[in-house]
């Protein structure tokens, strides 16, 4: 009954709580390749995009997205 329990415990903690915690102590550098990855697949998209339908099917949006990228 008391391993049970234990195991019933150990799964709330790893299933709840532990995911708060390491959710909060991201490094910098975590952050920084989250968005470093989630700009390279918005750039991906839109390149995608041209190749598919030509450049004067991107939105206002993506062809300032498109320019501010080529700038880096």
């Amino acid at each position: 009954m008391q391993i049970l329990l234990l195991a019933l415990l150990g799964y709330l903690f790893y299933r709840y709580v532990y995911p708060y915690f390491t959710d909060r102590y991201q490094t910098i550098d975590d952050k920084f390749n989250e968005r470093r990855a989630a700009q390279q697949k918005e750039l991906d998209r839109i390149l995608d995009k041209i190749s598919n339908t030509g450049i004067d099917s991107l939105s206002k949006n993506e062809k300032e997205t498109l320019e501010r990228m080529s700038k880096r």
